[in-house]
């Protein structure tokens, strides 16, 4: 727990004086509600260098022994977790394996370890073609169905629409600040 205060007070260290329309808050409202699960408050910052857009919330949930942890994470570190999905890296083992599902329109990248009952859920934000941000889910005992119907219960259109928001804020700010260096 104190290892993610410092990392998020580095985070907010770094941040330059711009304010976004779209407040951290709004992405906390974001996190689904888990009847019996103890949830964590959210936490979450942005990073700007070198005008590279980094955008990160959290939030953990645990039941008994089970863990979930939820990420929004937007820029090149979520284009980077697509990745393996992005090229279509499939497989199955007795143990483990890692695959692309369809939940209606939307893809959605699903790794799963059947023996340590660990996995993620990678639901990919894009505008165009490019993978912009994304929504993970880490999980530790769950079932992959379980976990999948927790995740369900997510507001994906609304998580989508912020972090577009966000990058077109970030979008905003970068231009000024080139403005203001010409000047």
């Amino acid at each position: 727990m104190r290892n993610r205060v410092l990392r998020f007070s580095f985070i907010f260290l770094l941040l330059p004086f711009f304010v976004y329309s779209v407040d951290l808050k709004d992405f906390y409202k974001l996190f689904p509600d888990i009847p019996e699960w103890e949830a964590s408050e959210p936490i979450g910052g942005r990073i700007n260098i070198d005008n590279i857009y980094t955008l990160r919330v959290e939030r953990l949930y645990k039941s008994e022994d089970k863990y979930l942890k939820f990420s929004i994470i937007g820029g090149n570190e979520a284009e980077s977790l697509w990745r393996p999905f992005l090229l279509k890296i499939s497989y199955e083992h007795d143990n483990e394996w890692r695959k692309i599902e369809k939940t209606g329109k939307e893809l959605l990248g699903v790794y799963y370890n059947k023996s340590k009952k660990t996995g993620e859920l990678v639901f990919p934000i894009e505008k165009g073609k490019k993978v912009v941000g994304i929504f993970l889910m880490e999980f530790k005992n769950i079932s992959s169905h379980e976990a999948l119907s927790i995740f369900k219960k997510t507001n994906l259109e609304g998580l989508k629409k912020l972090v577009l928001k966000d990058l077109q804020d970030f979008k905003v700010f970068v231009a000024e600040q080139k403005k203001t260096k010409k000047k």
